[in-house]
């Protein structure tokens, strides 16, 4: 769980640059990546990687939670926390797999940002055993590309669907999945 600490007055500058800083290393980040899933010819994976670039400096995400940070004082995480929160409910208002994917889209860049924000950057799915059956509630498209270049043997997922950035990534790489169980 990430704190939840109400500012000084003069702690609100040392948030701001701490939120910043987790913004830049996500971007810096998904860059790599796109040019790993260039290397490989994932062009598919890196348009979905620019994309959650994207999103990272968008005024939904980036200026709304830096306005949590200033004007209600909340810390970066608590910030970042409430700005996804609200963001989600948004979406789960509306019906179509289009914006269940934006929603997807959102776990994983907001994901990516609290663990930049926390220091938490292990990767579980790093160091996998041999012939590795992952179960998760859900994988990103980082989390497909990783598990390809594992030794994993597939993976199984409770959400995602036939039409997901996860499931079509799969496919593409050819590692075995089972999505919505």
């Amino acid at each position: 769980a990430a704190p939840h600490r109400r500012l000084q007055t003069g702690d609100i500058d040392v948030e701001l640059g701490r939120f910043e800083r987790a913004v830049h290393s996500a971007e810096s980040q998904l860059q790599e990546l796109e040019q790993r899933a260039s290397q490989d010819g994932l062009q598919q994976v890196q348009t979905l990687l620019g994309a959650h670039a994207a999103l990272l400096r968008d005024k939904a995400l980036f200026s709304a939670t830096k306005e949590r940070i200033s004007q209600q004082r909340q810390n970066a995480e608590w910030a970042l926390q409430d700005t996804l929160r609200s963001l989600k409910q948004l979406f789960d208002r509306v019906d179509g797999d289009y914006f269940k994917e934006r929603r997807s889209d959102l776990d994983t860049v907001g994901d990516r940002l609290l663990r930049n924000l926390t220091g938490d950057l292990e990767d579980p799915l790093v160091e996998l055993p041999e012939d590795a059956v992952v179960v998760a509630y859900d994988l990103s498209p980082a989390d497909v590309v990783a598990l390809a270049r594992s030794s994993a043997r597939a993976f199984v997922t409770e959400s995602g669907g036939p039409t997901s950035h996860t499931a079509i990534l799969a496919r593409a790489l050819g590692v075995p999945c089972v999505l919505e169980v």
